[in-house]
């Protein structure tokens, strides 16, 4: 820090600099966080900073504290709400609110936050889906559609009015096409001719045709009922 020469001690403007400088270290606005556990029926976690912070003065940087009963906020309007499975290691972006939360959390509603804290630590909401560059997305789905995705198994939604729906190797709505096209066939092929009885001349099937359809039905019905949530 740059003196006044005359007595060796900072100015009042690198004073004030000093002070803001100092304040502004302990105002919080957003870091990108790791999950250390999640409760799934409180919806919170306990999650920790990954950006280190220096000391003045120090040699070594040193992790933020661990933050417990974190809000997870999930994509939610109403009735409607998608939720993802949390676990730890994972990451996401951690937000400061500008005030206490603590009140509102418990009641809701427009509050008085009762507390003069501001941009704290205790007032964090955590977002899942910040992650580094080395930990991209995996997807195969089109730029262009909404992909909701779980391993080996998704549905996309085109921007062409079609779905797809599968577990990676089997899609549904295929699956689906084939057996109505097994139906089709069946009433346009099975072949069918008079034969003679006690009751005189009558329709017979061709039970050997009926075992191929039937055959081919069971099969897609099998691979259908696998991707039955």
């Amino acid at each position: 820090m740059t003196t006044d020469a005359r007595n060796n001690t900072p100015t009042l403007i690198q004073t004030l600099q000093a002070v803001i400088d100092a304040n502004l270290c302990e105002l919080h606005t957003a870091l990108p966080c790791e999950i250390i556990s999640y409760d799934y029926a409180k919806n919170l976690a306990v999650v920790q900073p990954v950006l280190k912070r220096k000391y003045k003065n120090e040699v070594e940087a040193v992790e933020l504290p661990t933050i417990s009963n974190v809000p997870v906020s999930f994509q939610r309007m109403g009735p409607a709400h998608l939720r993802l499975p949390i676990k730890p290691g994972q990451t996401g972006q951690l937000v400061f609110n500008e005030r206490s939360i603590d009140g509102w959390l418990v009641s809701g509603g427009k509050i008085d936050p009762q507390d003069p804290r501001k941009h704290s630590l205790s007032d964090a909401v955590f977002y899942p889906g910040l992650n580094p560059s080395n930990n991209l997305m995996a997807s195969s789905a089109a730029e262009d559609s909404i992909e909701l995705k779980l391993n080996g198994a998704y549905l996309e939604i085109l921007k062409d009015n079609k779905f797809k729906i599968t577990n990676g190797s089997e899609e549904l709505l295929d699956l689906v096409s084939q057996l109505a096209q097994v139906v089709i066939d069946m009433a346009a092929n099975i072949q069918i001719s008079d034969t003679n009885t006690t009751f005189g001349p009558m329709k017979w099937n061709d039970s050997a045709v009926y075992g191929d359809y039937e055959s081919s039905a069971d099969e897609i019905k099998g691979k259908v009922d696998t991707l039955k949530g």
